[in-house]
């Protein structure tokens, strides 16, 4: 029980753009939604899938991209024609 309450320690993050060319089909529709200005919970209900699980890929997004947040995150991937 030491580690309550702390951030966890993930490691040195990947190179910016290092796993970006291995989205999958669900994340890049979670990005472009996103970009979209969808939350969470309207993506959630769009793809028939937990609120939960689309948070999960958005975090995803975030650490193979190499952003800070979502914001970022979308930004990025226009920038990379990952999306329109």
């Amino acid at each position: 029980m030491a580690n309550v309450g702390r951030p966890r320690n993930n490691g040195p993050r990947a190179p910016i753009g290092a796993k970006a060319n291995k989205l999958s089909a669900a994340e890049i529709v979670v990005l472009e939604m996103a970009a979209a200005g969808r939350g969470e919970q309207e993506t959630a209900e769009a793809l028939k899938c937990s609120y939960w699980s689309v948070k999960v890929k958005r975090r995803h997004l975030i650490a193979k991209l190499g952003a800070d947040n979502m914001l970022q995150a979308v930004g990025m991937a226009m920038r990379r024609k990952i999306i329109k």
